[in-house]
């Protein structure tokens, strides 16, 4: 099964350099939360769309949690994942 650090830190090390830290939410559907789904369904696609926002509300708020981290100062950084929604 395929991991998410695969790729690296090549991607993103510069935040990690710059002394910020980094939030990598493993969505569902990805790596090892891959799963089989018929995105040829035009459901299947949305479903897919709000869990990926739900995985990323999630992450969000478990920062807020945290007593090191200022929620107010949160930015976002995303990637393409290209043209193959099976992936």
């Amino acid at each position: 099964m395929e991991s998410y650090d695969w790729q690296g830190t090549h991607w993103f090390d510069f935040v990690m350099r710059s002394a910020r830290a980094l939030l990598y939410p493993v969505y569902k559907g990805t790596y090892e939360r891959r799963e089989d789904v018929d995105i040829t369904k035009p459901s299947s696609r949305r479903d897919k769309v709000i869990q990926w926002s739900r995985d990323l509300q999630r992450s969000l708020d478990y920062l807020e949690t945290r007593d090191d981290f200022d929620p107010e100062r949160v930015a976002y950084y995303g990637l393409s994942r290209g043209v193959d929604w099976r992936r």
